[in-house]
C-alpha cells in the first residue's frame, strides 16, 4: 500500500451536478492528493454513483455512506477515516485553484502552522449573484486575514491537530465559525495561502439565498456565536 500523506476530505449530499468541475479541478491539480475521502449523507440524486465515476482515475477513493449525516458528523467521519499526515478539506461547490492542493499541504507542513486556508471569493455568473457577491462577501482586497473566518470547506491542517478539535456534531449549521472560533481562542497558528483562494458561486435567486442565511442564522443562534 502507497504511503499517504495528504488526505484529502469531502462531505456531499445531492451533489451531482458540481461533481464534473470538480473532478477537473483535481485533474489540473500541480500535486495531486494521495488518497479522496467522501462521507455521502444520503444522496437521492446519483451523487455516489457518479462520485466513482469522474474520481475513478485517482487510485486511493473511498466513498463512506452516512444517510442522514450532517456536515459536521460527515466531516469529521471523513477525517477520522483519513490516513494522511495533513488533512485537507474542500467542499464540491467551490473552485479549486490548480495550486490548492499544494499550497495548502506545503503551508500545514511549516513550523508554527497547524491550519492552512484560502479565502472563498464570490464567482457570480448573473445579474443576481453580481449583486448578491456585493452585498455578501468582501472582495479580496478588502479581507484581513488575521480576521477572516476560516470556511471549514477551504482548509488545511495537520492530522494530529484533530486529535483535539472536531466539528461539532449538535450543530447542523455554522460549525466551521464554531471551531474557527475555537481556533482563535486557543490561539491555533493559522496562515493564509493565497494560491489556494477557491471560487464560490453565490445563490442564484432570492428564494434559494434566503434558505442559506436563515440556516446561518439559526446555527449562529443554537451555538450562541454572536451574543
Amino acid at each position: 500500500m502507497p504511503e499517504i500523506g495528504v488526505s484529502l476530505c469531502m462531505t456531499v449530499k445531492n451533489e451531482a451536478h458540481v461533481l464534473d468541475r470538480l473532478a477537473a479541478d483535481l485533474r489540473a491539480q500541480t500535486v495531486k492528493p494521495d488518497e479522496i475521502v467522501v462521507t455521502d449523507g444520503g444522496s437521492t440524486d446519483g451523487t455516489v454513483e457518479r462520485l466513482r465515476e469522474v474520481l475513478g482515475e485517482f487510485e486511493e477513493v473511498r466513498v463512506i455512506a452516512m444517510p442522514g449525516a450532517n456536515i459536521a458528523a460527515g466531516r469529521n467521519r471523513a477525517i477520522a477515516e483519513a490516513r494522511g499526515e495533513v488533512v485537507l478539506v474542500a467542499d464540491a461547490g467551490l473552485r479549486l485553484p490548480p495550486r490548492w492542493v499544494e499550497g495548502l499541504s506545503a503551508a500545514v507542513r511549516e513550523e508554527g502552522v497547524d491550519v492552512a486556508f484560502g479565502y472563498v471569493l464570490s464567482e457570480p455568473e448573473n445579474d443576481f449573484e453580481f449583486a448578491l457577491a456585493a452585498v455578501t462577501r468582501p472582495l479580496k482586497e478588502e479581507i484581513d486575514s488575521g480576521t477572516y473566518p476560516v470556511s471549514g470547506g477551504c482548509a488545511g491542517f495537520r492530522a494530529e491537530l484533530f486529535t483535539r478539535y472536531q466539528y461539532p456534531e449538535w450543530l447542523d449549521y455554522g460549525e466551521d465559525m464554531h471551531l474557527y472560533l475555537r481556533w482563535r481562542r486557543d490561539g491555533v497558528g493559522m496562515v493564509h495561502v493565497a494560491a489556494a483562494d477557491a471560487g464560490f458561486r453565490p445563490r442564484p435567486d432570492v428564494g434559494v439565498f434566503f434558505r442559506q442565511y436563515f440556516n446561518y442564522a439559526r446555527g449562529d443562534g443554537e451555538a450562541g456565536m454572536w451574543g
